[in-house]
């Protein structure tokens, strides 16, 4: 009907580089014609990247290790998320080993998800602390996004003295609940 508005579209723009694009679309009716729609798109690429918070200067974290403290004793490390790209990054949700914050002794604070500019970085901590023995835990930190998931490996190793106490403690409760049944 006349003095309406629709939709035209979706018009896709799949650039395999950073670009400025610029084109006319020629939309015909049965009413007035022909008329002429600007189309205008750019185009980038966004970058996730982990960078070592410890280092004077950063460089990319391919694996996330932490260092054993002790049983009870959280193990930090801050990491920073950059956007390395041309283009905006919107994390949805930062998971260990796809579940949600927390997994095995693992810990992600704020995990809800988080957007960045391009040049933009923020801190994104990571703890453990052990609830079980074992000599070396592995898992994994994923970055949720719209277009993918980053996953970068996390591990800490537990000292052999560390898990020789752990494995007496272990053994020590197993004796008192069956002594105490």
């Amino acid at each position: 009907p006349p003095h309406k508005k629709a939709i035209l579209g979706p018009v896709f723009f799949h650039p395999s580089s950073r670009c400025e694009w610029k084109s006319s679309a020629l939309v015909r009716n049965n009413l007035s014609g022909v008329e002429w729609v600007s189309l205008r798109g750019s185009g980038g690429s966004p970058g996730l990247v982990l960078l070592n918070g410890s280092d004077p200067d950063p460089v990319p974290v391919h694996t996330v290790k932490l260092e054993h403290r002790g049983f009870g004793q959280r193990s930090v490390k801050i990491l920073f998320a950059k956007n390395t790209g041309d283009l905006p990054v919107e994390v949805e949700k930062v998971s260990v080993s796809g579940t949600k914050c927390e997994l095995d002794g693992f810990f992600v604070r704020d995990c809800n998800g988080f957007g960045l500019l391009p040049g933009e970085s923020r801190n994104v901590m990571v703890s453990f602390r052990a609830d079980f023995c074992a000599g070396i835990v592995r898992r994994e930190l994923e970055f949720v996004m719209s277009g993918g998931i980053l996953v970068v490996p996390v591990e800490v190793g537990i000292s052999s003295p560390m898990l020789t106490i752990c494995k007496r403690s272990h053994v020590l409760m197993k004796l008192k609940k069956f002594v105490l049944a």
